[in-house]
């Protein structure tokens, strides 16, 4: 019992990031200087916070995927891109 409640919190996708970020920090890894990445990293740790108020809200909760799941998965993940490729113009996409 002491085993599995230690080991859970290891299996959720915010502790893997941030054990992902800590390990990229300690190593020395950076990111190429754009704005974009700035704007994404002013917003890191209130999005940290919310994002673990929201993983303990959840985790009491039973998760299962069905079909309007599996949908939506498709459609936000490979519909939604390809849209965006399919609408930029050649000329960035060729430089």
């Amino acid at each position: 019992m002491l085993v599995k409640a230690l080991r859970n919190p290891f299996l959720k996708p915010v502790v893997f990031a941030s054990i992902g970020g800590v390990l990229a920090s300690v190593c020395g890894w950076t990111l190429p200087d754009l704005q974009s990445l700035n704007i994404i990293g002013s917003t890191t740790v209130g999005l940290a916070l919310f994002s673990t108020v929201l993983v303990l809200v959840l985790a009491a909760q039973a998760f299962k995927l069905d079909a309007q799941a599996d949908f939506g998965i498709l459609l936000s993940n490979v519909v939604h891109p390809l849209i965006a490729l399919a609408r930029q113009p050649a000329s960035r996409a060729e430089g």
